[in-house]
Formats: structure tokens, sequence, C-alpha cells
């Protein structure tokens, strides 16, 4: 199957799914791109030879035509986190006119695009954003359901100013289902939901019988958040390996020395020390990038690249880490949509 990503960050789906031929990704920060680069092996445009995985810039100039030119296959599977704050159907109906700013709206023209130059009109797409977007004030989300699926106008946002944690739409081009994952199920130590949906075009898989199971059967693994369960993947804190950790709070790209609370670079564990029965038992600290990376299913030192001609600095790899998705939630859902494409129609 052939795969493309777009707002591809460090490559979480590349990742999470080897087995996918990945042609093309569609990122605009210098340091993802190196990741991208350095750890998939995309090729800049002026590199790029046929048969290699291509790495673009504007997502938005993403269009079939640019695929023929390049030489890459149209995509079975797209994957994307696009922002969808003040997304507007208005902006999708108005076309040249719309708000060519707004990259959700372009996200949605270009599955169009890429479904229709399909001679099978096939195409799964994976899209994923935080839970916010949900009681979005404008019904953000109601746009992009509307949008996506070829509504006439957007879906009304339910009583009561939020959208359910998970349901499906249908429509004349599309149908789709969403639903909240958290990654502290799927076997990473961190609390980070996140709203996963899952489009199908043309009738390539089942969107419901991917993503809306009973929460008991997402992931194998039951949240580590009970003293004395380590960290994530197995990795022992303290200099004695003694130590403990919680389930860490979510990860995002800001690292600084604000709050705790959401910020990566301050994300902290607590640790017991061999100090006197008179000191203090606990100390805090920040994690490490490689934690993080850890944290958000990456092997080790993943993003410790060269960039710019020298060792990669610890800020774009913390803002690179918690910018990024899950691996392991990425790698359930997409096992599961093979699965579901594989099986006849």
């Amino acid at each position: 199957m052939i795969g493309m990503t777009l707002c591809s960050g460090i490559g979480a789906p590349e990742v999470a799914a080897p087995w996918m031929d990945w042609r093309m990704a569609a990122e605009i920060e210098p340091f993802p791109r190196a990741v991208l680069q350095a750890r998939h092996g995309y090729k800049l445009p002026e590199d790029h030879n046929q048969g290699d995985p291509l790495l673009w810039g504007d997502m938005t100039e993403v269009k079939p035509e640019l695929l023929r030119q390049r030489g890459v296959p149209l995509p079975d599977i797209l994957v994307a986190g696009t922002p969808c704050q003040d997304f507007s159907i208005a902006g999708l109906r108005a076309g040249t006119a719309g708000d060519r700013g707004n990259l959700t709206l372009k996200f949605v023209e270009i599955c169009h695009e890429i479904a229709d130059a399909r001679p099978d009109g096939k195409l799964a797409v994976l899209w994923e954003n935080v839970p916010g977007v949900l009681s979005d004030r404008g019904n953000a989300f109601g746009n992009f359901l509307g949008g996506i699926v070829g509504a006439v106008d957007a879906i009304p946002q339910p009583a009561g100013g939020s959208w359910p944690t998970e349901g499906m739409v249908e429509g004349p081009r599309a149908r789709l289902a969403w639903c909240i994952l958290d990654a502290r199920w799927f076997g990473v130590a961190q609390r980070r939901r996140r709203v996963f949906v899952l489009v199908d075009f043309g009738n390539c898989l089942d969107p419901a019988a991917v993503l809306l199971e009973p929460d008991r059967l997402r992931g194998d693994h039951p949240p580590r958040q009970q003293a004395g369960q380590g960290s994530a993947r197995g990795v022992e804190f303290g200099p004695s390996g003694g130590g403990f950790t919680d389930v860490a709070p979510t990860l995002d790209a800001r690292c600084n020395d604000g709050p705790i609370r959401n910020q990566i670079g301050a994300a902290v564990f607590t640790e017991r020390q061999g100090f006197d029965a008179g000191s203090q038992p606990w100390a805090m600290r920040r994690l490490t990038p490689t934690e993080c990376e850890r944290l958000q299913g990456f092997p080790d030192d993943f993003t410790a690249i060269t960039h710019r001609n020298k060792p990669a600095a610890d800020g774009p790899r913390y803002k690179a880490i918690g910018n990024s998705m899950a691996v392991p939630c990425i790698a359930w859902i997409m096992d599961r949509m093979r699965i579901s494409m594989e099986e006849p129609k």
C-alpha cells in the first residue's frame, strides 16, 4: 500500500507502520524536515529520483498534478494532523475566494482531489487532533465533518456545545468514524488523549469496525499509573534503578520553566534518592529528550540527529516530540486499517 503524510512532523506513521510504502511527506518546519530525511530517507525535490520518498514543504501545494510530475503514485492511505480552528464549509464552497491560510480547508480539498484522481476512487484518510476541537465554539469539528463527507452545510453541533467522544457520519462523498484514544492505554506512560477521525472514500475500509470498539478492547496494556511499574518501555529511573514513575502529564511542544502541567520541557518524575534520614527523600528533574521519545513510543535517540552541521539541541527535539503523534496509537489504528482494507468488500 502507498502512504503519504501531511503536516508530517517527525514521521510517527512511518515508525508505526513500516509495512507501508511511504512515498511522500509534507512538512514546513526545518528540524522535523531534517528528522524525516535522516530517519526515513525522504529526499528533497532537488535530490529526488523516481522511486525515492519525496519530502515537500508547503502542504497546500500537494496536488495530484504535483505527484504525477514528481513520479509519486497516488496514495492508498493519507495521514495528517492539521489545525482545525476557524474552518468553514463556506470557504470550501468559495473555492479560490476562500481562506488559503486555513490548512484544514486545504486538507479537505486535497483529500477530495486525490480520491477523484484515483481510477477506483478509493482513499483511506486518518486525521488526528486535540480533544478541544470537539467543543470549539465555532463548531470547527462539525465544519470539518461536513466538508470531508461532502455535506452542503456544516453538521450542527449537538445540544450542550460539545461533540461526543465517538460517532459516525456519512455523506455523498465519504463516510467516517471518530473516537478519542488515550496513549496510556497503548503501552506508553503518559496521558495523551487525541481525537482520531478515519475517513473512507470509495468503500475501501469500514471506519466503524476499525475505531469503534469497546474501550476495554482498545490496545492491550493497562495505564501505567501505579507505583512500581516503571517508565515507558521498561526503563528504570534513579541512580540505582530503584525509582518509579506515575503516568506523565501530556507532552506538548512547549519547552520552558512555566507551570509543570502540560509542559514537555518541564515534565518531571519523582525518584527515590539515597539521602540521610533528615534530608528530603524526593527530587524533581526534567525528562530528557530520550525519555520523551520513549513516552511517545519512538526508538531511543530518534531525534538525536545532526542538524545544521552539529548535534541537534534539546529545544527543537522537545518541540518536535511534543508535536508528534503517539506511535503506539497510530500503529494500532493502522494495523486494523490494513486488515479492513484487505477484506473482501
